[in-house]
């Protein structure tokens, strides 16, 4: 029996249901120039008119022709990317503007370095980009190394004991490449690739692919797989039929998702598409086939998101299939999608021809913000084209919020192609806010308490989820890193918190949503710990909410006008007005939401149907009454890391306390218009 992972649980649940929800991945055409920042139009300050071209004259300098690769190097504005021949590294600088950066720009001869002269026989293998850095894999008649290069493609002689070149021990097989290089949440690697088995007596090469994993010394564990390696297998039948990595992608869990094509030759087999789940150590958990309606279609992409979802991109057909209680589903297309992928707020970009990009909203519906709508073409939102268009190799959503994308030119692939989108309004509507959970709130101190914090019980990712919590725009950064969770004093994390902003013309409609971490101090700031929210949307004016998962929510009372030019709210100050009466409650001249909403409802009861107490009971497990639980509850109410029912700080008392602490029978309700 398979073990019980999250990860094995997750794929063998999700392929038994119902196809319930759509994610259909469509390409797009523009009809015409969009009007200065709507997001999908060309940005016109990078290059000419949004789009940097590379003529064959220049790229002489760097790449050769068709072979040309290029691989991003770093996040910043400024942008660096890397290819590479058999024996030259070439280093591409491009500025904000959209100019070559000459200054930054050349080419690494292998052979011309003095750190790799007594190798001899090097040639370069492959260019991994980690850390920000590019790194270089080598095979000379000596073995395996690696070298890295800093952003300016000087070669970093502090890397590896050799004068700046690291001995690698990862050739294992015959033929062996070295195609994706992903980094691990433990500060590991996972390798993978292909190699060539000799089949005897025809001496015929059998192809298998095969997964290795590394420390954060890029030296392989030898407790994954069988001697540091998991392989699998081709055919040896006539035709040799072999897996085909994809893509390879880790969920919060640390299992393996593996996107693979069993390649079949033969008139008219396509072979066929699944999806392998691995466990840290090796173990295969679970495979299982992606279809598109009757039959198992060429996997184009596949693409792990950081909120768990998988994401696949297969001939014909779109499929996409998410956490443990969404949907698996699939829809016939006319096209290929040939990638998928999601930035760190989770909105998820395609490419379909080669070169239309589209983007999609969690929900899985066209994000009709994004480029225009043509009636009648077949096609729907897409961002803005250059004149020539070519083929997308990649693409990356830069630290402010832009999109960039690089390729071949359509008609000369000995070109270099990048294009500059608008991909949020620009300006933006940032936040900075304070508030206060009474649950948590210690009057001696005016703090709140970080307990859960403490007791590792905060956890990584965001926990608002739908229907009680819809993403409008977006889903909030994925991980919080350890380091911000290590923090103490007033910048401890005490919890995640929702934010929404409303149309100021109807309340009732949000407009866009992000979830933050709040501070013991009230702080409430993006999962990096420190950044104001940045919620996505454009400069206005909107009524803005906030909740948490088992207090009473809050809204400002008048709208606010949100820009660039960051607004603060602090709503633990009575001068801050909120809708309704008692819309929070008033502790020594500070104002903080009200505890005890354990079930949710925006309804704080004590007794009667739905009430919040037997919330706190249940979890407990009922009887006997003075059990503790611990863990992350909505049942408790006043963050401790443990739910009481009775004794010293137990969760009911508060409830109580919430709805006036006389009449049991009174309810205190969330205030909303």
């Amino acid at each position: 029996m398979l073990p019980q992972t999250k990860g094995y649980a997750y794929f063998r649940d999700i392929l038994s249901r119902d196809m319930r929800q759509l994610y259909v991945i469509v390409p797009m055409l523009l009809a015409g120039q969009l009007v200065g920042q709507q997001p999908g139009t060309l940005d016109s300050t990078f290059s000419d008119d949004g789009v940097l071209v590379l003529s064959e004259s220049f790229l002489g300098g760097f790449v050769h022709g068709q072979s040309m690769t290029l691989f991003h190097v770093d996040d910043s504005l400024g942008q660096h990317f890397v290819s590479y021949s058999d024996s030259v590294v070439r280093f591409l600088a491009v500025t904000e503007a959209g100019m070559v950066d000459t200054s930054s720009s050349g080419a690494f001869y292998i052979m011309d370095s003095g750190a790799l002269g007594s190798y001899g026989n090097i040639q370069v293998r492959r260019v991994f980009a980690i850390d920000e850095r590019a790194h270089a894999v080598l095979k000379s008649d000596s073995g395996l190394h690696m070298i890295r290069f800093s952003l300016d493609g000087q070669l970093d002689t502090a890397f590896g004991p050799g004068g700046g070149v690291l001995q690698l021990d990862w050739e294992r097989f015959n033929e062996q490449s070295f195609d994706s290089l992903l980094e691990l949440q433990d500060g590991g690697y996972l390798l993978s690739g292909y190699y060539r088995e000799l089949i005897p007596p025809f001496n015929d090469h059998q192809r298998n692919c095969y997964f290795i994993r590394l420390n954060g010394s890029f030296e392989p564990s030898m407790d994954f797989g069988s001697n540091g390696a998991l392989v699998l297998y081709g055919s040896s039948t006539p035709n040799y039929p072999y897996y085909s990595v994809r893509g390879v992608g880790e969920l919060s869990d640390s299992t393996l998702a593996v996107g693979l094509y069993y390649n079949v030759y033969g008139p008219g087999v396509y072979g066929s598409s699944s999806v392998l789940l691995i466990s840290r150590n090796g173990v295969i958990l679970g495979q299982s086939s992606v279809e598109c309606g009757s039959s198992s279609p060429w996997l184009a992409a596949f693409h792990v998101t950081c909120q768990d979802v998988l994401m696949y991109s297969v001939a014909n057909c779109s499929v996409a299939m998410e956490g443990m209680d969404t949907l698996y589903q699939s829809y016939s297309l006319d096209f290929t999608p040939q990638d998928v992928f999601s930035d760190d707020q989770g909105v998820l970009y395609t490419v379909t021809q080669g070169w239309r990009v589209a983007r999609r909203l969690p929900s899985g519906e066209f994000d009709d913000q994004f480029g225009e709508y043509v009636i009648g073409d077949g096609y729907t939102y897409s961002a803005q084209l250059p004149t020539a268009p070519g083929t997308v190799k990649g693409m990356v959503v830069l630290p402010d919020g832009k999109l960039l994308s690089w390729g071949n030119g359509y008609t000369d692939a000995t070109r270099v192609i990048m294009t500059r989108h608008h991909n949020l309004p620009d300006p933006r509507a940032k936040l900075s806010l304070r508030l206060f959970l009474g649950g948590a709130y210690e009057p001696g101190v005016g703090l709140m308490r970080d307990a859960l914090r403490q007791q590792g019980l905060v956890p990584d990712s965001q926990p608002y989820s739908e229907p009680d919590y819809v993403p409008v725009g977006g889903l909030p950064t994925c991980v919080i890193s350890q380091e911000v969770l290590g923090w103490t004093g007033d910048s401890a994390v005490v919890d995640w918190v929702w934010m929404e902003l409303l149309d100021p013309a109807d309340s009732i409609t949000v407009l866009a949503t992000r979830s933050g971490l709040v501070l013991r101090d009230g702080t409430v700031t993006q999962a990096d710990g420190c950044s104001v929210i940045d919620f996505r949307a454009g400069a206005g004016s909107y009524f803005l909410r906030v909740r948490h998962r088992n207090h009473l929510g809050a809204m400002v009372h008048d709208p606010i006008t949100l820009s660039d030019t960051v607004v603060h709210v602090d709503l633990t100050d009575p001068a801050t007005l909120c809708f309704g009466t008692e819309a929070q409650e008033e502790l020594n001249g500070v104002q903080l939401l009200w505890p005890g909403d354990a079930s949710g409802d925006g309804i704080v009861r004590y007794s009667g149907a739905l009430n919040d107490r037997d919330e706190v009971l249940l979890t407990v497990g009922g009887s006997p009454p003075t059990a503790i639980t611990n863990g992350y509850s909505d049942a408790d109410v006043n963050l401790d890391g443990l739910v009481r029912y009775a004794g010293a700080s137990n969760d009911r008392d508060l409830i109580l306390q919430t709805i006036g602490g006389t009449s049991p029978i009174s309810i205190r309700e969330e205030q909303r218009p």
